[in-house]
């Protein structure tokens, strides 16, 4: 579902000529959540101040860190 709503984003911002895309992503830190990482050049983490959100967020920056995320 992530990568068909990526697909048309990028669609409509090719043919629109958008700069930018911005999406807001699944919450945790499953697969819905790192396929909305996936082609993005910049990312903005926001976690609620919990142990489990603040754990999820860790893991997420593990996955941007050891990824092509980071230029």
């Amino acid at each position: 579902m992530v990568a068909l709503v990526w697909q048309n984003a990028k669609l409509i911002a090719e043919r629109e000529s958008l700069d930018y895309i911005i999406t807001d992503g699944s919450p945790g830190i499953g697969c819905p959540a790192i396929s909305s990482l996936s082609g993005a050049s910049l990312a903005l983490l926001v976690t609620v101040p919990t142990l489990s959100g603040i754990h999820d967020y860790g893991h997420v920056i593990g996955v941007i860190a050891t990824s092509a995320f980071l230029f």
